[in-house]
């Protein structure tokens, strides 16, 4: 018998991962520049005006915004009047100078509008401002 051996070419086969990477990062800069992030101006809240109106400087403020159907919104999320104590509690975090401004409509409502401020205080913000807009 006649010992016949084939010839064998061994390819290396490897995975080019590169064209992979490429697409993955197109992806994800796509994702980043399309997604929407939620700002306060798109609340559409309008400021009462005021003639006496005087900028402050404050350390660290918290902003609490209300809308003019009364809806309360604390970091762009919307929360419940029940759980403004709780968040105020957790986010005073060592601040020297406690002071919390709300953003409100001038369509919110008196008692609305007392009922947040007594909240505040009473989560120990003594120092309750109001934004407005200057008129001048």
């Amino acid at each position: 018998m006649l010992n016949i051996k084939r010839a064998t070419k061994r390819i290396n086969e490897t995975i080019n991962i590169t064209p992979l990477i490429d697409v993955i990062f197109i992806l994800l800069l796509f994702f980043i520049v399309t997604t929407q992030f939620k700002k306060d101006a798109e609340l559409n809240i309008v400021n009462p005006s005021s003639k006496t109106a005087v900028a402050q400087k404050i350390e660290k403020i918290l902003v609490i915004s209300l809308t003019a159907d009364e809806k309360i919104f604390f970091d762009g999320k919307q929360i419940e009047l029940l759980q403004l104590p709780e968040i105020l509690k957790y986010t005073d975090a060592g601040a020297v100078q406690k002071a919390v401004v709300l953003n409100i409509d001038k369509k919110v409502s008196t008692g609305f509008l007392i009922a947040i401020i007594d909240e505040c205080k009473l989560s120990g913000f003594e120092n309750v401002k109001i934004r407005v807009n200057k008129i001048e």
